[in-house]
């Protein structure tokens, strides 16, 4: 497999349905799914506002607006803006960014912004609030310089052909209805599925998009250890993919059949840098370290120990293979358009809630607090930053969004205390310990890679406590890998796509 051209067959067995209809439906979706040019003046508002108030503040930083919002590969109706602020002279350690980022709350508040919520000790500080005008929440983070550039690659893959942005606003909602784009429970982020869009259009014979990495590099940056180079004269290759006449219907029946039938889940990564193929031996992916299961791979472009499916457990990962399979069985046997596209985007069923915890118990957090603490920065089925997502601001005490979340993790770090615990403050460590564990904010809703053993053990412990049970079983793992996956999506502390 390993030096082998990445490659997917032209179109799969033969389906009832006149492509050419449903490529019309799947159109008129694409502009109902697409943000209205009300929501994108307001967007514009909010930005121009944050942009303006941060380079009062500080007039010699950079600042940066990134996800979503930025590539434009957004779903109408998300309401979230995800802002870097880039400032030299300032050393690269999460102190340093925590004392800029408790300053600029101080200074959010007094410049009248609402429900500001600074989060110093994360591994990469943010500080969240709401623009009164336009209830945009924003999340502003510092020297995330690797946010940014994957911003513009994708942004720039999405100019070279239209149909990347048709195909991603579709998978986006199909993910989205099949309640399959849940990366703290062990599905993907909208951010990985963004990737595998990209990485199955330059897969295509003949392409639709070229491999901007492999390219004689136009834009070069290098932040930290990662080289970010790419070619991104955009102009250049306009019409790239023009010998591929397929439509963006083909295309998607073409994307779940392969990821139904074809995809090596046994050896396979998915990578957009190279055209080659790539295999988890290659990464050194083969094994289960910790809770990273490297089940489901997915490389990230430029933070390359980085895997986007670390978090996909067994039975996420078969709840995925299922949904391909059962999406491309749609599109083969449905009698019409309509039908596929009711079938196909049928909503599905809410999982059952969870058991009530066992309580108390030497290194668990069994009592009602404890649990609420836990739950907090793991229960959303959502990125935030992405379409459909949970909003990443909302009040600090409104139940159910992050910044609720967030605020209770918090808590529990000041209160120092785990109930049912004789003596400790493992609670309260275990969440903290965990945040440093956390999100990076430098691959857009993607993860840093681990923090210490000691705040791995913190985040598990937290979680297995939160479901009452040891890990090493079923509920102790799986509760361990919800809130890592929470954690390592910064429990919904700024990553958006």
């Amino acid at each position: 497999m390993a030096g082998q051209k990445r490659g997917t067959p032209s179109l799969p067995p033969p389906i009832r349905l006149d492509l050419s209809d449903l490529d019309a439906r799947l159109m008129q979706l694409v502009q109902q799914l697409a943000p209205s040019a009300e929501q994108r003046a307001r967007q514009q508002q909010a930005w121009a506002a944050v942009q303006g108030l941060l380079q009062a503040l500080w007039p010699q930083a950079g600042v940066h607006l990134f996800g979503s919002a930025a590539n434009e590969l957004d779903i109408g109706g998300s309401n979230d803006l995800d802002v870097c602020l880039e400032l030299e002279g300032v050393e690269e350690t999460k102190e340093a960014r925590g004392e800029i980022i408790s300053q600029l709350g101080e200074q959010l508040e007094q410049a009248g912004m609402l429900n500001v919520f600074a989060i110093p000790r994360a591994r990469m500080p943010v500080v969240k609030f709401e623009h009164p005008e336009t209830g945009y929440q924003v999340d502003i983070t510092v020297n995330n310089r690797l946010a940014v550039v994957n911003t513009k690659l994708l942004r720039d893959y999405a100019a070279i052909d239209p149909r990347l942005r048709s195909l991603v606003l579709l998978v986006k909602h199909w993910a989205k209805r099949r309640r399959c784009n849940d990366a703290y429970v062990g599905t993907l982020s909208s951010y990985a599925y963004v990737l595998m869009c990209i990485s199955h259009l330059q897969a295509r014979s003949p392409p639709v998009l070229p491999v901007l990495q492999e390219m004689e590099p136009t834009h070069r940056r290098t932040i930290g250890n990662w080289c970010c180079g790419f070619c991104d004269d955009t102009s250049a290759l306009a019409g790239f993919g023009r010998g591929n006449g397929e439509s963006v219907a083909a295309l998607l029946a073409c994307f779940f059949y392969y990821w139904a039938h074809q995809h090596d889940f046994r050896r396979g990564v998915v990578t957009v840098r190279q055209s080659s193929a790539m295999t988890k031996a290659m990464k050194g992916w083969t094994t289960r370290v910790g809770l990273e299961r490297h089940l489901f791979c997915i490389e990230d472009p430029f933070e390359l120990s980085h895997d986007l499916g670390r978090t996909v457990h067994a039975e996420g990962c078969d709840k995925l293979r299922h949904e391909f399979r059962r999406a491309w069985d749609v599109l083969r046997h449905a009698g019409s358009s309509s039908q596929a596209l009711q079938e196909l985007l049928a909503e599905a069923p809410a999982p059952p809630p969870a058991p009530p915890s066992a309580g108390g118990g030497a290194g668990q957090a069994g009592t009602p607090r404890a649990r609420a603490a836990a739950a907090a920065v793991g229960r959303d089925g959502q990125q935030p930053g992405t379409p459909g997502g949970d909003s990443a601001g909302g009040g600090a005490g409104q139940a159910g969004t992050p910044r609720a979340r967030a605020a209770a993790a918090a808590a529990v770090g000041r209160d120092g205390q785990q109930p049912g615990t004789p003596g400790g403050d493992s609670a309260g460590e275990a969440v903290l310990a965990a945040l440093d564990l956390g999100a990076d904010f430098g691959n857009e809703g993607g993860a840093g890679q681990a923090g210490t053993p000691r705040a791995r053990a913190a985040a598990a412990a937290a979680a297995a406590g939160r479901d009452g049970q040891q890990l090493g079983t079923p509920g102790g793992d799986s509760a361990g890998e919800a809130v890592l996956a929470a954690l390592d999506l910064g429990a919904g502390f700024g990553n958006g796509v």
